[in-house]
């Protein structure tokens, strides 16, 4: 307990306890806790790709006999049965025939440090011949040389004509995240797992992402150091030599995200989000600015469709805001400005349909809400309708971080309608007194109490990492730290010299 008063004020205290909590809630083929991924089949309509809360992967189609104009697919009891095996993390990639491959990573429920990697042969895009009911023939294993690792993210790169995809994998480690590259291509045996080598210096999260410079396939990442952020690319080791090329690109402002689009050259298009949007096209070494800094920052997220003629980013930023801007694939350096086109949104998948020259969203908020956005070619305009997800007829048994926060005077009494600033270690979802939020050490948010002076924080508790959530009263210099992996009771005071 720490106390201080300041001449004519008032103590104001904020107790702050944290939990692991077990609740059962109704399945739901969407969890806000993992990302989403879209797609786009033969007939141009898109697919959507996530995972529920029941720790399966489903895909959604367009059906004109289903109710809600949707079919669903579980694409991973086939493997074993999803009382057994829980979905942890998935990538998705469509090649230029439009067949599209999936990775997943697959850990027994009662041991999530002893995932395992799958991935598919190329799936037709067609709704009957790519036959999504049943795809357990088309799923092989990548075993780890070590046997089963906890892996918290997958992502797979794009793929040309000539090449397949390689994919990324975060694999916890004695020492934390190790990197890793793994082999997408599931009928090619010469090579599985490659360490992913990162210079001592690099310090906090790293963000990944695959691609190829100059023919050579590698992974580029995105990581901070002492004297400040680096991006990088480096390749598989040549199998003869056992050397890696090393490339590295100039920043112009901060970044948060990467993603990497394949080119007509031998060399991917990589993009760079955070304060700003830019593209090092041909992975040359210096960036173009689509998106200047002083128009968008505090990128958090974003998702880059293209076809032959147009480019397009969904940005997220802030708390929730869905931002859209586009360009001419001929001419990357005029963009149109960044649009806002919704808020209050947690997570996004888009895919550009080429045979319909136009972009089809989808847009994820609050617990399970799901939208599709479409915009029409020609006026350029959007529409949106609501996907009804139907339950999965399953009780499923969720493990939660809780925190609680409560703001009273010094004499007990609650403070309701009191701000307090909130961010957290990591980017994450939490959800605070029921709406739903995006927060890292970059975006902090500010929320009001309750009638009763209370905030009450839920993460779902999906892995091994810890994040630290930092909470600070409105006016205050001293901040709380409640780490959710451990249990905390933590009282602050302190005086304001307003009340």
């Amino acid at each position: 307990m720490m106390s201080a008063r300041e001449a004519g004020g008032k103590n104001l205290c904020l107790h702050v306890a944290s939990e692991l909590m077990k609740n059962q809630v109704m399945g739901s083929a969407l969890s806000l806790s993992h990302a989403m991924a879209s797609a786009s089949d033969l007939a141009g309509e898109p697919i959507l790709f996530s995972i529920g809360n029941d720790d399966v992967l489903y895909g959604f189609m367009r059906s004109v006999t289903a109710r809600s104009g949707w079919v669903r697919h579980d694409l991973t009891s086939c493997i074993e049965p999803h009382e057994k095996l829980a979905a942890v993390s998935f990538g998705s990639t469509q090649m230029p025939d439009g067949r599209i491959v999936l990775a997943v990573a697959l850990a027994p429920r009662n041991d999530r440090s002893k995932a395992r990697l799958f991935v598919t042969t190329p799936i037709p895009n067609d709704a009957i011949l790519g036959d999504w009911s049943s795809l357990g023939s088309r799923w092989k294993a990548r075993p780890f040389p070590d046997g089963g690792v906890a892996i918290s993210e997958v992502r797979l790169g794009g793929a040309t004509e000539s090449t397949p995809p390689i994919g990324v994998a975060s694999i916890q480690g004695p020492a934390g995240i190790e990197p890793h590259l793994f082999n997408a291509d599931a009928s090619d045996d010469v090579w599985s797992w490659q360490r992913f080598e990162l210079p001592e210096r690099a310090t906090g999260p790293v963000v990944l992402a695959p691609g190829a410079v100059q023919g050579d396939r590698g992974a580029y990442a995105l990581y901070d150091t002492s004297a400040g952020q680096t991006l990088e690319f480096t390749s598989i080791p040549d199998p003869v030599f056992h050397k890696s090329s090393k490339y590295e690109f100039v920043l112009p402002a901060r970044a948060n995200w990467i993603t990497a689009l394949s080119s007509s050259t031998n060399s991917s298009d990589l993009y760079a989000a955070g304060d700003g949007i830019y593209a090092f096209l041909g992975s040359h070494a210096n960036a173009v600015t689509l998106v200047p800094k002083h128009r968008l920052s505090g990128i958090y997220e974003a998702v880059v469709t293209q076809d032959p003629s147009v480019v397009s980013v969904f940005a997220l930023a802030g708390d929730g805001l869905l931002f859209h801007c586009y360009g001419q694939k001929a001419d990357q350096s005029s963009w149109e400005p960044p649009l806002q086109i919704q808020r209050g949104v947690t997570r996004i998948a888009a895919a550009r349909s080429t045979s319909k020259a136009t972009n089809q969203l989808f847009v994820a908020r609050g617990t399970s809400q799901l939208s599709y956005l479409y915009q029409d070619p020609s006026s350029t305009l959007w529409s949106e309708t609501e996907i009804r997800l139907a339950d999965t007829h399953k009780s499923v048994e969720l493990t939660t971080y809780t925190t609680t926060a409560h703001a009273a005077d010094a004499d007990g009494k609650p403070l309701p309608n009191h701000r307090v600033s909130i961010w957290s270690s990591m980017w994450t979802h939490v959800t605070i007194n029921g709406a739903m939020h995006g927060i890292s050490q970059d975006q902090p948010i500010s929320v009001l109490t309750d009638l009763a002076g209370t905030l009450t924080i839920v993460s779902e508790a999906t892995d091994i990492s810890a994040v630290t959530l930092h909470l600070q009263l409105e006016g205050a210099d001293e901040v709380i730290k409640a780490t959710l992996n451990k249990p905390l009771i933590s009282t602050l005071c302190r005086a304001d010299a307003l009340l």
